[in-house]
């Protein structure tokens, strides 16, 4: 049965660029591709063109990524009007007419405040109320449909939204299974010793590089592997030590080999305000690969995975010691660990999360095509029985009945 929400086209604004990470948006968009056209806009490049312009490109997974192009001397100005320009130009270059926008940032409202998409939805990743209180405030109120990526953030924003639902970051469960029987090396990893600690993301203010140069410093025979694009930092800032190792982002195809490739995994994100609300996917990703996990004690993680004997948090760097030490020591394929790693994740999948979304807009275009419906009979009955009656009409004049009374007698 087709669902509603596939008549439409989605237009997608998104904080991350297509190819960066195979991460949440991605995974849902490329499912959403499968039905119907989506339309995934990126972060300009600047400098490459003299003129603003687009180029419109579709990847393996059928979705069309739009790679806008501005000049390097442009103000912020300039930049919102030529991104609207470019995204008018798009939607008449294509023939865009019925269309659902989708975003996961509030940043992105001036690119589309003055469309009339069929429905708005908005993929809430994280807490805007400081950053962007009155961005994120008209995004609530113009949505359609909410979504947010932990339970945290669920529970901090729930009250702003009539038909706001949790929907936790997913994990496919088979592809990251085949990390325990793989015994090919990483071209990357080959010459790396052992023992290697392993993370993959994206490599940004998130992290606490001060944590990762302390851990080397304190075993200069552990080699710390980070896989992942450098984003918004400049990369002669970050620690180099000889068993520092930076590595650029495979694609998600190949994670479960650098899973494979390493002894453990930590997930160094620093624990803060900003940070309260990530649950990074790294941690599932990892525990199905049979690698134990050493994590920073953020907020959502905590709530997560505190007391399920799954993962070791902790926040300091000789208790973060003690715990990588630990978990290496730890026979990787002990029955009663995977045991317990497989009664929480097996059967996991983004196909299920994607199932569940495009139902829950399908219910918002359900409540609308309901709501046109009722409308129209309320119109209709109004038109029938409470019509005002029409304004007499004035009497034909030219025939004076008297008169002509008179002269018949």
């Amino acid at each position: 049965m087709k669902h509603l929400a596939q008549n439409t086209d989605l237009i997608v604004f998104s904080l991350e660029r297509w190819g960066s990470s195979f991460s949440r948006t991605s995974q849902i968009m490329s499912r959403f591709a499968s039905h119907r056209k989506v339309y995934f806009i990126e972060t300009p490049v600047l400098g490459v063109s003299k003129n603003p312009l687009y180029l419109l490109r579709e990847t393996r997974d059928d979705v069309m990524v739009i790679e806008p192009y501005l000049p390097e001397e442009t103000s912020v100005f300039e930049q919102k009007q030529a991104l609207i320009e470019i995204v008018n130009k798009l939607i008449d270059d294509e023939n865009i007419k019925n269309f659902t926008i989708w975003t996961d940032t509030p940043k992105s409202i001036p690119f589309f405040r003055h469309l009339e998409p069929k429905a708005l939805i908005y993929d809430c990743l994280q807490d805007y109320s400081v950053t962007n209180p009155e961005l994120e405030k008209e995004l609530f109120n113009r949505a359609d449909l909410v979504f947010t990526s932990g339970l945290s953030l669920y529970a901090a924003k729930r009250s702003m939204h009539p038909n706001i639902h949790h929907n936790p970051d997913c994990v496919d469960y088979r592809h990251f299974y085949q990390a325990r029987y793989l015994n090919d090396e990483m071209e990357d990893l080959e010459n790396i010793p052992h023992p290697r600690i392993g993370f993959a993301g994206t490599i940004d203010e998130k992290i606490d590089f001060h944590l990762i140069e302390n851990l080397a410093t304190l075993r200069p025979d552990w080699h710390f592997v980070l896989a992942g694009n450098i984003v918004g930092l400049d990369p002669a800032t970050l620690p180099k030590k000889e068993n520092i190792h930076y590595i650029p982002h495979k694609g998600y195809s190949k994670l479960p080999l650098f899973l494979a490739g390493c002894d453990c995994t930590f997930v160094p994100y620093k624990v803060n305000e900003e940070n309260k609300f990530l649950n990074p996917s790294f941690i599932a990703e990892s525990l199905i690969a049979a690698r134990p996990v050493v994590a920073t004690p953020l907020h959502d993680v905590v709530t997560v995975y505190d007391g399920q004997n799954l993962i070791s948090l902790v926040e300091f760097p000789l208790d973060f010691i003690n715990k990588l030490d630990y978990a290496m020591a730890m026979e990787k394929d002990s029955k009663s660990w995977l045991t317990l790693v497989d009664e929480n994740f097996k059967g996991m999948s983004w196909n299920k999360c994607w199932v569940r979304l495009e139902a829950l807009e399908s219910d918002v275009y359900s409540a609308q095509v309901k709501m046109d419906i009722q409308d129209n009979i309320k119109e209709l009955f109004r038109n029938t029985f409470y019509r005002k009656p029409a304004a007499p009409k004035p009497w034909v004049q030219g025939i004076n009945l008297k008169k002509v009374h008179h002269k018949m007698v």
